[in-house]
C-alpha cells in the first residue's frame, strides 16, 4: 500500500470514529472519495439506521460541487 493510500486510510478510520456510539449494532464507517490525488468528498456512518458512509460522502462531494465521477479507485 502506498503512502497516500495509507494517509487516505487513516483519514476514512478517524471518520469512522465520529460513529462509535450511534450506529451499533451496525460497524462504524468512514469512507473518503478521491479524485487526482485531492479528497473531493468525506462521509461517516452517523446513526443507526441512517444513510451509509459512502452516500454520506458522495452527498459531501455534491455539496462541495466536486464530481466523483472518474475517482481513483484502489
Amino acid at each position: 500500500m502506498s503512502d497516500a493510500h495509507k494517509k487516505y486510510m487513516r483519514a476514512a478510520l478517524k471518520l469512522a470514529e465520529r460513529g462509535i456510539g450511534s450506529v451499533e449494532p451496525n460497524p462504524a464507517v468512514g469512507c473518503i472519495i478521491v479524485k487526482q490525488n485531492q479528497i473531493i468528498g468525506k462521509g461517516w456512518h452517523k446513526e443507526f439506521g441512517g444513510p451509509h458512509a459512502e452516500i454520506n460522502a458522495l452527498q459531501d462531494c455534491k455539496t462541495l460541487g466536486a464530481s466523483p465521477q472518474a475517482a481513483d479507485r484502489k
